[in-house]
Order: structure tokens, then C-alpha cells, then sequence
């Protein structure tokens, strides 16, 4: 757990694909897994898929003022494994948008979580973006701020919240069986990184 947010393993994840019923939910665990992109963030992907480059293997995120008109999200580079160009190849050939109400999102993810009898405490729309965070974190700690920035952490938030303390995210233990599935979930992301 981070601030009350629960870090999956990559074992939890895969729990989890073995009860999502549907294409269509499939498609939307494995893309913000894939990414750490926000929900609205994630729809603002799949109505503008040529922000996608699956030979580069990065997501050139750009907001605009029509979608974002705060400004709150960043233009970005989202670097992806190769498993995660699978994932977003899937995502995107859905074609329909998602909700993007963290109610409506954690309900769903605490149902799975509920077929699955885990524990839902810190279980929600922020779990998967986290996880993304502390996978990347501990496989790849000399990319630190390539991952922050590519994450955004927190960058549209005010510095006052013990969450900006990157040292919760390096402390979040995984066995060194988690950390060879981690990898594999995650390989060739630092590839992706130092083609850019």
C-alpha cells in the first residue's frame, strides 16, 4: 500500500485477467496497466491513436485546451514494453470510449477483486497508475526521472501530500520471484527509453 493505495503483484494481475469477463474490460485493465495513464487521459488516447507509435514503442501524449482546458496534464512520452504494445493495439481496436468516473471504474475493479476474495481495502482506480509507478521504479531505478516524467507524477498537484515522497514507492516490497515476473511483464521498456 501507498497512501492507502494498493500496489498490486504482478501474480495479483494476472489473478485478474483470469476473471475480467469481458473483451471490452480486457482491454481497458491491460492498456492502463500498459500506460499509468489517467482514465480521461486514456480516452483522450483512443480518440487520437496516431499518438501511438508501435515501432518506437511510446506514447507521445499531448494534451490541448479543447480536452484540458486547465492545463493539468502534461505532453508527455509514455515508453511501453513489448507486451505493452500488444495492449494497446487492444485497447484501441475496441473504439468505443470507457467512463471515466472513479466511481464507476473502482466499482468494477473491486468486483474482480471480489471473485478473486482479495482483500479490497486501497482497491480502486488508482491501483493500476501505481502499480505501473512502483513496477517501473524497481525494475528500472537509474530511469527515475524519465519514469516520473513520463508518469506525471503528481505533477498537477499541490507539494504538500506525503505521495510526492518517492522513497513510498521504492519501499514496496516484492519477493525475487514477483520481480522476475515484473520484468517480464516490462521487457524491453528501457529499450524503448534509450531509442527515444
Amino acid at each position: 500500500m501507498v497512501n492507502g493505495t494498493r500496489i498490486f503483484s504482478p501474480f495479483d494481475i494476472d489473478a485478474f485477467m483470469s476473471v475480467i469477463g469481458t473483451a471490452r474490460s480486457m482491454a481497458a485493465f491491460r492498456f492502463f496497466l500498459a500506460t499509468g495513464l489517467r482514465y480521461r487521459e486514456g480516452n483522450f488516447v483512443l480518440q487520437n491513436p496516431d499518438m501511438f507509435d508501435p515501432d518506437a514503442r511510446v506514447i507521445h501524449f499531448k494534451a490541448n485546451k479543447d480536452w484540458d482546458r486547465e492545463r493539468r496534464y502534461k505532453d508527455r512520452d509514455i515508453y511501453l514494453s513489448y507486451a505493452d504494445v500488444d495492449f494497446i493495439h487492444l485497447f484501441l481496436s475496441v473504439g468505443r470510449p470507457m467512463s471515466t468516473k472513479q466511481e464507476e471504474v473502482t466499482k468494477y475493479i473491486k468486483f474482480w477483486a471480489g471473485k478473486l476474495n482479495m482483500n479490497p481495502t486501497g482497491v480502486g482506480t488508482m491501483a493500476l497508475r501505481k502499480t505501473r509507478f512502483v513496477w517501473l521504479l524497481t525494475t528500472f531505478p537509474e530511469y527515475e526521472d524519465v519514469i516520473v516524467a513520463s508518469l506525471n507524477h503528481n505533477a498537477n498537484l499541490p507539494k504538500c501530500s506525503a505521495d510526492d515522497d518517492l522513497a513510498m514507492y521504492k519501499a514496496v516490497p516484492f519477493s525475487e520471484q514477483e520481480k522476475k515476473r515484473i520484468a517480464a511483464y516490462l521487457h524491453g521498456w528501457d529499450t524503448a527509453v534509450d531509442h527515444a
